[in-house]
């Protein structure tokens, strides 16, 4: 039998480059810009940094710790209340999607050949996200379903802006983490 000696060295770079990206994603997720009615947050360049640097299997806990580590200073002044970090970490199921995505066409580095790969996991993204939305609107918020997908569309939509955007810088940064 073999043994794979991984020297310390590469685990310690490995764990700060995926702190850095948690932490990265709830600093993001503390910028909100308005559009129209509605807020924006750029998350997604960080969550497509995510899918293309960080191990597939720990990206959706990757995205829920730097969603709560991103609601924590409102938390800690009294303006977020404890049981809303529920929904917090609820509302990071969009990530989901685009993982069963890239681990089942493109488990290995991105790079620009993997692009339409990178199309799909977004479409499975905003699949995610919709399903979530739409659930949780008839489980609690109970707005009419023309307003929720008309909402969600706009966001999609800056998604969509950002996601190649973040696709590029993250081949250019693979290589070197």
């Amino acid at each position: 039998a073999y043994k794979v000696v991984i020297p310390p060295t590469v685990i310690y770079a490995v764990a700060l480059w995926g702190l850095g990206l948690v932490g990265g994603y709830a600093l993001v997720s503390r910028v909100r810009f308005e559009f129209g009615d509605l807020y924006v947050v750029p998350e997604q360049l960080v969550f497509v940094a995510m899918l293309a640097l960080a191990p597939l299997p720990l990206i959706p806990l990757m995205v829920a710790a730097g969603a709560v580590l991103g609601v924590m200073p409102d938390f800690l002044r009294g303006l977020w209340h404890g049981d809303r970090t529920i929904t917090t970490i609820g509302d990071c199921w969009f990530s989901v999607g685009p993982v069963l995505v890239l681990a089942a066409l493109a488990p290995g580095p991105a790079t620009l050949a993997l692009a339409e790969v990178y199309v799909l996991a977004y479409l499975a993204q905003v699949t995610c996200d919709l399903l979530w939305d739409l659930l949780r609107n008839g489980l609690t918020d109970k707005l009419p379903i023309a307003g929720v997908l008309s909402s969600f569309g706009s966001i999609a939509r800056i998604d969509a802006i950002l996601s190649p955007i973040a696709f590029l810088v993250s081949v250019a940064a693979a290589p070197e983490p």
